[in-house]
């Protein structure tokens, strides 16, 4: 939740609330002059009454747009990048924590979500995940089980969500755990935490 984040931040959810208004902004902003919205679009967008609309709009658009929405909202709550991704992760860690205080899940599926989240949050495995998916792929060319031609559709329209992904995980203010980019490293994501219930063998 906001507040959760705003506690590991150390500021206020009002605080909170602000930088992500500088930074949603910001983000527009930079949709215009690099001609991905128009400035009427932006100016609609970022209208008083237009809130939700915006984070409708920008969550459909910035992940591919090259926008660094993380940089700009740690930016604008004035700290770093790795800073952002530390207070996200102790935000996530404590909803995790309290769903298992709840009773909403066992300590072993909070500690499978902790698990799920660090792993989506860390560059270098993506990265393994990544390149090893692509070797699978170009493996199954020389296998004969696809073409190259479908190789290369598959791989230029993979997703990064595939890789580590994890199922309860949903953006934070309407974008994806990466912020503003693609689902990469796991920035920018609280997980959603529902009541499940374990299954067991008969």
């Amino acid at each position: 939740s906001k507040a959760d984040l705003a506690a590991a931040l150390g500021i206020t959810e009002n605080e909170l609330a602000s930088a992500i208004q500088d930074a949603q902004t910001a983000a527009v902003a930079q949709g215009v002059e690099q001609g991905l919205i128009t400035q009427a679009q932006a100016d609609e967008l970022t209208s008083s009454d237009s809130a939700s609309r915006l984070d409708r709009e920008l969550s459909r658009w910035l992940s591919s747009s090259g926008i660094d929405y993380q940089a700009l909202l740690a930016e604008a709550l004035g700290i770093s990048v790795d800073d952002l991704d530390a207070a996200y992760q102790e935000a996530v860690f404590a909803q995790i924590d309290q769903a298992v205080t709840d009773g909403k899940i066992t300590e072993e599926q909070g500690l499978l979500a902790k698990g799920r989240y660090a792993l989506r949050a860390d560059s270098t495995f993506q990265s393994s995940m990544k390149s090893a998916y692509e070797a699978a792929v170009q493996e199954a060319v020389k296998n004969g089980v696809i073409t190259q031609e479908q190789a290369d559709l598959i791989l230029e329209n993979a997703s990064l969500k595939a890789f580590g992904s994890s199922r309860g995980l949903t953006g934070l203010f309407g974008f994806d755990r990466d912020g503003g980019r693609p689902e990469h490293s796991g920035r920018g994501m609280l997980p959603e935490i529902t009541e499940t219930t374990p299954t067991t063998e008969p």
